[in-house]
């Protein structure tokens, strides 16, 4: 193999595995911690792609749209937890309940954070 061979076919197949794709049938909060947090159906977990690959996992424009707005959610959520001294599962939990009964959807609580906990 010349030299730069293996270096590139390494780059390639981790270029490959990036281009992942959230879950579009996500429609609770509980559902969405366990995407982030703990990966749903044998998927990635958000966080771990975050922390490793930053923006590279969501090149594509409508997964960035898509991201942001969960991930407006999970902050939020995250302060609730640290705010309360609970577990950000807990917070999630929580943030479900007070949601269902409304049912607003979790693109409405994307665009109207402050609504999250009332």
């Amino acid at each position: 193999m010349p030299f730069g061979t293996a270096e590139r076919l390494t780059f390639f197949l981790i270029r490959s595995s990036l281009h992942y794709r959230r879950s579009r049938e996500i429609k609770t909060i509980t559902d969405l911690y366990r995407e982030w947090y703990d990966g749903l159906a044998g998927g990635y977990l958000v966080e771990t792609l975050e922390r490793q690959w930053g923006v590279k996992w969501r090149e594509d424009q409508e997964e960035r749209k898509n991201f942001n707005k969960r991930r407006s959610i999970i902050t939020t959520i995250n302060s609730f937890a640290q705010q309360h001294n609970i577990t950000i599962e807990t917070a999630a939990n929580v943030t479900e309940e007070r949601r269902s009964p409304p049912n607003k959807s979790l693109h409405y609580l994307a665009e109207h954070n402050d609504q999250i906990f009332e």
